[in-house]
């Protein structure tokens, strides 16, 4: 085969030109969109509650907000986070489902929730469009918590301190 190759150049170069034609032409024919539609399968639910400490939000917040989002039907996984004067829910839908409807029944659980909340909790946010959010993320490790505790320093004071935060995770 390779024999037969080396003495037909002409028909080899020939072939190779041919199949380099027809993929910069296949590649010319494939659809394009600027912004191609894109199916997000999590939603984020944020509350704020200023003045709590991480417990008190974890207690009178989070968990209230985990126990109604609970009921949705189609919700995966639910993961937690509280902090000073803030919740922070981030919700997965399961394969196979609407995630908007998944969304839409959510909205009204947590909205009925919102008569459970403590006095100065303001109203909980529910974003889905999480393909227009841009928003760094950022994972910090270490072998140690202690370098992780020498960045408070370097943060200014009105951001919320490492040692101030409390997460859970609870798969659903």
């Amino acid at each position: 085969m390779i024999e037969y190759i080396v003495k037909k150049r002409k028909i080899t170069l020939l072939f190779f030109v041919m199949l380099i034609l027809v993929g910069i032409f296949g590649f010319f024919q494939l659809p394009q969109q600027e912004m191609p539609d894109v199916t997000i399968q999590n939603a984020t639910v944020t509350t704020v509650y200023p003045g709590a400490s991480p417990q008190k939000v974890e207690q009178t917040v989070t968990k209230e907000l985990e126990k109604r989002i609970k009921e949705v039907e189609g919700v995966k996984t639910i993961s937690s986070t509280s902090g000073n004067g803030f919740s922070s829910i981030l919700i997965e839908s399961k394969n196979g489902v609407d995630p908007q409807t998944v969304w839409d029944n959510m909205r009204k659980k947590v909205q009925d929730a919102q008569a459970d909340l403590p006095q100065g909790a303001e109203v909980p946010v529910v974003n889905d469009k999480l393909t227009s959010s841009f928003i760094g993320s950022y994972a910090l490790t270490a072998d140690s918590s202690a370098p992780l505790y020498k960045l408070n320093d370097l943060t200014p004071s009105t951001s919320i301190q490492w040692s101030s935060r409390s997460r859970s995770t609870c798969p659903y």
